[in-house]
């Protein structure tokens, strides 16, 4: 079980206290935010929610959180789906990082992989499909690793 889990805090938070530790190790990692008019309307935003450079491997991805047993590929925006595919075209890892509330576990699905998904027209993935992580995504524990 994730330790942000314990905690009740979002994975988006879990993501940037651990982005503050991968920091202090010199690796390079930033959170997107979309643009926003003074109305509230979003004018701009971006294909995925964080991404980081770690020896030579761009990572982008999105975080995802879901309260049932399969994460519902309609939660996968189309234009995060391209942008993440942009990525993996370009030898970076593009993913989505998806919490399942009710089991605990944290799924990385590669961006590829919910593009065939999609094409087999299933309209929902199972964890079992994915990758099972952990929060520290890159198994990080110093400068030297």
């Amino acid at each position: 079980m994730t330790t942000f889990a314990n905690r009740g805090k979002g994975l988006e938070h879990a993501v940037r206290e651990l982005f503050k530790q991968y920091e202090k190790l010199g690796i390079h990692c930033q959170q997107n935010h979309p643009e926003i008019l003074p109305d509230g309307t979003y004018a701009r935003g971006h294909g995925f929610d964080f991404q980081m450079l770690y020896k030579g491997t761009f990572y982008a991805f999105d975080c995802k959180e879901c309260n049932i047993a399969k994460w519902p590929l309609d939660k996968a925006k189309m234009h995060q789906l391209k942008a993440l595919l942009d990525v993996e075209k370009q030898g970076g890892q593009g993913f989505f990082l998806v919490y399942f509330k009710q089991s605990g576990q944290l799924v990385k699905f590669h961006a590829g992989l919910i593009q065939h998904v999609l094409s087999m027209n299933n309209k929902s993935v199972s964890p079992e499909l994915g990758e099972a992580t952990t929060i520290n995504l890159l198994g990080v524990t110093n400068a030297n690793t």
